[in-house]
């Protein structure tokens, strides 16, 4: 299952892999690839966002293809450049809602900040207080719900 080496880079307990596992994921396929260059993807995610350990890991437990996925870094840099997120804004959005850091900009990022740009006249800094107090607007369906 979760070889030895993950064990220990993110010092994951027994009670935090029941938790993982809990998640209906496949942690073997997961988990099973280059420990070294995916935890690269999980370092530079927490120098950027001044993540402790403890958070790291509340973030691979809430998702857990989080070293693997590929949207981690384009997600964080969007937000960053795009946006105008601070760090702490930054950490504070991926702590409440880590999904957002697997969303593909493209498809599920940037439509929904133009929608909320131009159907709701939104600048930035109020699309950053909008999305702190409820990261979960990215799960709307807004073409269903609508019509956009």
């Amino acid at each position: 299952m979760i070889t030895q080496k993950w064990r220990n880079k993110l010092s994951l307990t027994n009670s935090t892999i029941s938790k993982m596992l809990r998640r209906k994921t496949n942690l073997e396929r997961i988990y099973s690839f280059d420990v070294d260059s995916d935890f690269e993807n999980l370092a530079h995610l927490q120098h950027a966002l001044q993540l402790s350990d403890s958070q790291l890991v509340k973030l691979v437990i809430e998702l857990p293809q989080l070293p693997r996925n590929k949207n981690t870094i384009s997600s964080l840099e969007f937000f960053q450049s795009q946006m105008s997120f601070s760090q702490q804004e930054l950490k504070k959005l991926f702590l409440k809602n880590p999904s957002l850091l697997g969303y593909n900009v493209a498809t599920k990022i940037e439509p929904k900040i133009s929608f909320f740009k131009r159907r709701l006249n939104l600048n930035n800094a109020h699309l950053i207080t909008l999305l702190l107090r409820n990261p979960n607007l990215f799960t709307l369906k807004i073409q269903a719900n609508v019509g956009e």
